[in-house]
C-alpha cells in the first residue's frame, strides 16, 4: 500500500517534516527510483480571499442575491463543473472547491481566472486595479477575518 509523507522543499531537495517521514524515507533503498505524487496543501488565506471577494462582488452587482448562486455560476463559467442529468436534460453543476477536492496549484489557477472573470463579466465597471486593491485589503486583514468570509 502506498505510504504518504509530508515533505518540505529545501535547498537540498524534499525533506520529511517529522520523524515518521524520516523513518519511511530510510526504508527506500539508496539509488532506487520511486513514484511520487505531489499535492501542495491549500492556502487558507487565498481561500478566504476568494470568498471575501465574492461577497464584495455580490454587494456590488444586481444579478445575484445569494452568495452560493454567484459562487456556483463562477465555478461553471471557469469550467469547474460536471454534467448531470436533471429531468432528462443535461445540466451543469458546479464542482466543489473544497480543500480535499482541489490542490493549491489548481486553486491558484481557479483564483486567477476568477479575478479576470470578475472584472470582465460580473462587475465590468469595476477596474481590475480596484479588485486588486480590495484583495490586498483582504490579504492584510486575513488573520482578523477568522474562519468566515469578509
Amino acid at each position: 500500500m502506498p505510504r504518504q509523507l509530508i515533505m518540505r522543499r529545501t535547498m537540498d531537495g524534499l525533506t520529511p517534516v517529522d520523524m515518521d517521514g524520516f523513518a519511511e524515507l530510510d526504508k527506500i533503498t539508496m539509488g532506487k527510483d520511486v513514484r511520487v505524487s505531489v499535492t501542495q496543501s491549500r492556502n487558507i488565506k487565498l481561500h478566504r480571499m476568494y470568498f471575501g471577494a465574492v461577497a464584495h462582488l455580490l454587494r456590488n452587482q444586481n444579478l445575484y442575491t445569494v452568495l452560493d448562486d454567484l459562487h456556483a455560476d463562477i465555478c461553471i463559467a471557469l469550467g469547474h463543473f460536471t454534467i448531470e442529468t436533471y429531468r432528462g436534460k443535461p445540466k451543469k453543476r458546479a464542482k466543489s472547491i473544497s480543500f480535499a477536492g482541489m490542490d493549491e496549484a489548481a486553486f491558484r489557477e481557479f483564483f486567477e481566472g476568477f479575478v479576470k472573470l470578475a472584472c470582465e463579466r460580473i462587475a465590468p465597471n469595476l477596474p481590475e486595479s480596484e479588485l486588486n486593491k480590495f484583495l490586498e485589503i483582504l490579504d492584510g486583514n486575513s488573520g482578523k477575518l477568522g474562519n468566515r468570509a469578509a
